[in-house]
């Protein structure tokens, strides 16, 4: 009875699902929708209260833990090695292209949107009440924090080579 009440698997050829709800009982608000494509192995752990949408492509590891109150979309592309940690009242939107690796972390009351490129390392720490826009070329590392009632948008990591008349003069120019 737990199992029919607290999950919800839709599965493809060659899936491999473990889906565990933690309830005492079957509490009706366990939503559980787990989309596998062939190959795939997910490993979705179900808090009571947790609204949780996984998206599985081939050749993904993805590893979701929701708490409750928590609403994660992970959207996993190959090659990707994502993290996803939500605390209580987090709104999260994690998306990885190939090469890339992400860590977010949302503290309550935090609205993050972190898009990474490839060849990107980013951490963004946001704290509450701040909203963080962070956007990352190739062969930029940023770091970026933000204190209560900060707006940041960040772009940095922007060199410019400029090769003046004389041959051995070479000026770089560093925007950020």
């Amino acid at each position: 009875l737990l199992w029919l009440c607290c999950s919800t698997q839709l599965c493809f050829p060659q899936c491999n699902i473990i889906t565990v709800c933690f309830t005492q009982l079957c509490f009706p608000q366990c939503n559980i929708i787990t989309v596998c494509f062939p190959q795939c192995n997910i490993i979705t752990i179900r808090f009571p209260q947790c609204n949780i949408i996984t998206i599985r492509f081939p050749q993904c590891n993805i590893i979701t833990v929701c708490f409750p109150q928590c609403n994660i979309i992970t959207v996993c592309f190959p090659q990707c090695n994502i993290i996803t940690v939500c605390f209580p009242q987090c709104n999260i939107i994690t998306v990885c292209f190939p090469q890339c690796n992400i860590i977010t972390v949302c503290f309550p009351q935090c609205n993050i949107i972190t898009v990474c490129f490839p060849q990107c390392n980013i951490i963004t720490v946001c704290f509450p009440q701040c909203n963080i826009i962070t956007v990352c070329f190739p062969q930029c590392n940023i770091i970026t924090v933000c204190f209560p009632q900060c707006n940041i948008i960040t772009c940095v990591c922007v060199y410019v080579c400029v090769l003046l008349l004389s041959p051995s003069v070479i000026l770089w120019v560093s925007v950020g």
